[in-house]
């Protein structure tokens, strides 16, 4: 699988090839982990997810 599709899957992308801005929203997983070079890992976590709750009520790191 590609980078580009695991990312939308997460609903983590970024919005344009050159800014390094992100957006988020209703990913197809209810967790993901990804490991990062620091040693730390991103992490979303998703509670009820479904089509009907499909609103990002909180982000944080």
């Amino acid at each position: 699988m590609s980078a580009r599709y695991i990312l939308s899957a997460m609903e983590f992308y970024q919005v344009a090839p050159d800014n390094p801005v992100y957006t988020i929203g209703r990913p197809l997983f209810d967790k993901a982990e990804i490991p990062l070079e620091n040693g730390k890992t991103f992490r979303i976590i998703t509670e009820n997810n479904s089509k009907e709750n499909k609103y990002v009520q909180e982000a944080f790191s």
